[in-house]
């Protein structure tokens, strides 16, 4: 007689996804910041694994299913980037950006009957996972949401995010705003300005005078720095035409430390 097979635990039940609908927000429209615009060219040429960012959060025991979804929709009205698309022609990029004032985005729900002996490198691997794939700025929510439970416990959410709305420091308020949700607290009033607003001000007489002021200074360290930090003359690698780069470091303190 054969013995059951052992059930798989590492391997998650198949996936569900959730449509989480949020309202409340404000419609705007406006031109693309600089650093967007930066960003965008960046997006629309490279490997996607390769600029998409993505972020873990840790869930509380004990959080429901419904909390999490919660206080991602707080979160999506809460801040205008996650509302944002950048519409254009194919074959162009953005030069505009639109606010949703109500949408939809989806959370994609891997069930498991116990996480890996790794749990927190697991939930890592899945967000990473999620960063291929370029996102369609047209019309794609910015952030690929996937929540890990336990016999239908969350326990992590594993997040890939488009960098045209987000960076690590945003992630980082992110992840400490969501967390504070969970928790019941209130969160205060927003301090930085939302991109649409920091793109006025980028437009603006002041704004632009700073801009060129920035690029003025830019240029005069470029035409009058070393055009090569540590440069050192170059020779061959034994056997091939391969550069070998060299660099000589000369220190006293270190001399005496070896």
């Amino acid at each position: 007689m054969n013995s059951p097979a052992p059930e798989d635990t590492v391997h998650p039940i198949p996936p569900r996804t959730l449509t989480v609908a949020y309202t409340g927000g404000e419609e705007r429209r406006g031109p693309i910041t600089m650093g967007q615009a930066n960003m965008i060219r960046c997006i629309l040429r490279d490997d996607p694994t390769h600029i998409n960012i993505h972020d873990v959060w840790p869930v509380p025991g004990g959080t429901s299913e419904e909390a999490v979804t919660d206080a991602l929709r707080t979160l999506a009205v809460r801040h205008e980037g996650l509302r944002t698309t950048f519409p254009h022609p194919p074959g162009t990029a953005p030069v505009d950006q639109v606010v949703a004032a109500e949408g939809t985005f989806t959370v994609t729900v891997l069930d498991h009957t116990e996480l890996p002996g790794e749990p927190a490198e697991y939930a890592e691997s899945v967000a990473r996972a999620a960063r291929a794939g370029r996102f369609a700025l047209e019309r794609e929510f910015p952030v690929r949401i996937t929540l890990l439970t336990v016999a239908g416990r969350p326990a992590y959410l594993a997040l890939a995010f488009s960098h045209a709305v987000a960076d690590g420091s945003a992630m980082a308020i992110l992840r400490e705003e969501f967390t504070e949700l969970l928790a019941g607290k209130e969160l205060p009033d927003l301090a930085s300005l939302p991109p649409v607003d920091l793109a006025a001000v980028e437009a603006s007489p002041a704004g632009l005078r700073k801009s060129e002021a920035s690029l003025r200074y830019w240029e005069r360290i470029i035409r009058t720095g070393p055009q090569e930090m540590f440069a050192e003359p170059r020779g061959r690698r034994p056997g091939t035409d391969e550069e070998a780069r060299q660099l000589t470091l000369r220190s006293r303190r270190g001399g005496r430390a070896l």
